[in-house]
């Protein structure tokens, strides 16, 4: 299993939240880079079409990379958030440039 593999459990937030093989996103391998492929997400099956949506972690500081990577290889062009904005008294969305965030709706309480 991918997510279990020592140089890409440092990416994993928690532990025991990790992406099924069958369904886990892959990235285009960096050359050189072992686990360069990997990051925890994992496609979810929309209404209408397979692998419509593209569920993940909050990027860990080592992992927003990956995140951006993810999203430009696989033409991602939304995010939802789906988290409090603070966690444990520390802002969850630092990934995002402030200049260029955009706000579209209110938080979901």
């Amino acid at each position: 299993m991918s997510a279990s593999l020592a140089n890409n459990k440092a990416k994993n937030r928690l532990v025991h939240i990790l992406p099924y093989e069958s369904s886990r996103v892959s990235l285009q391998p960096i050359r050189g880079v072992e686990g360069s492929d990997y990051i925890n997400a994992s496609f979810v099956d929309g209404y209408k079409y397979r692998s419509a949506y593209i569920a993940t972690q909050g990027p860990l500081p080592e992992t927003v990379e990956d995140l951006w990577r993810m999203l430009w290889e696989h033409n991602s062009n939304i995010i939802v958030m789906l988290t409090k904005l603070k966690e444990m008294g520390r802002v969850s969305n630092k990934f995002v440039d402030k200049s260029a965030q955009k706000s579209l709706c209110s938080p979901i309480n």
